[in-house]
């Protein structure tokens, strides 16, 4: 069984900036979230020089109050209105042995940008089908004014943190139970299967290290999401989940 979880995110901090203009998909704002995966290299670049300039980059945004990480574990749900249709997405942690068996390649130049970056910017997707009570759980957590929000073009967001332990736990149980599918990205988890698998062993089961998950854009099967929105939460893989 694929047991999705939550995780203490981190996240653009919306009181600080437009989050339509580092999560949409225009990435001219120097904080955009794309920035944190652009390997282009430089002229004087060494080694691992562009994930070195992203690591820096994220130290930067934190310093700075433009990114923060999450004092409690959660789920995050987003909606978006427009764009081709409403839909439901939800953003959560995935074992790196999920769907083990398929054995894609693994990147091995994006293991080493994980290894030098620690955090996961771009999310695995997978969908979930024949279970309507997740999806009334998510319409009930959907149901009160919204955490954050941004336009990208003439679709709206809204997004919503599920901090509650309660509620968190009882979705990631129930979604647990759910036939996954995944949609995209078997190269990545792959790729984060080689990265944690080089990693030392936790010895506190109460305490699940971060790098064993893989950042998870999970939807209902139903609805549709062309495109992913990429940085409304990251997943930190350094230390605890």
């Amino acid at each position: 069984m694929v047991a999705p979880r939550p995780f203490r995110a981190l996240r653009y901090q919306a009181a600080r900036l437009d989050l339509g203009r580092v999560i949409g998909a225009s990435a001219d704002d120097p904080r955009h979230a794309t920035h944190l995966l652009d390997d282009r290299a430089q002229d004087g670049d060494g080694a691992n020089g562009a994930a070195r300039r992203a690591r820096f980059r994220m130290a930067d945004w934190r310093r700075a109050g433009i990114v923060a990480r999450d004092r409690e574990p959660s789920l995050t749900l987003v909606k978006r209105t427009g764009g081709g249709g409403e839909a439901l997405g939800l953003f959560c942690a995935l074992p790196v042995t999920a769907f083990a068996g398929t054995d894609p390649p693994h990147d091995v130049a994006r293991e080493q940008w994980l290894d030098e970056t620690r955090v996961a910017v771009e999310p695995v997707v997978a969908s979930f089908g024949g279970d309507a009570r997740v999806r009334r759980v998510l319409d009930n957590a959907a149901d009160r004014e919204a955490d954050a929000g941004w336009t990208d073009g003439d679709a709206t967001f809204e997004l919503w943190v599920i901090d509650d332990e309660t509620t968190a736990a009882r979705l990631a149980t129930m979604l647990g139970g759910a036939a996954l599918e995944l949609k995209a990205g078997a190269e990545l988890l792959a790729t984060h299967a080689a990265f944690s698998s080089r990693l030392p062993r936790a010895h506190d089961e109460d305490r699940l290290p971060a790098a064993s998950f893989a950042l998870c854009f999970l939807h209902p099967a139903d609805d549709a999401w062309p495109s992913v929105p990429r940085g409304a939460a990251l997943l930190p893989l350094d230390g605890a989940l």
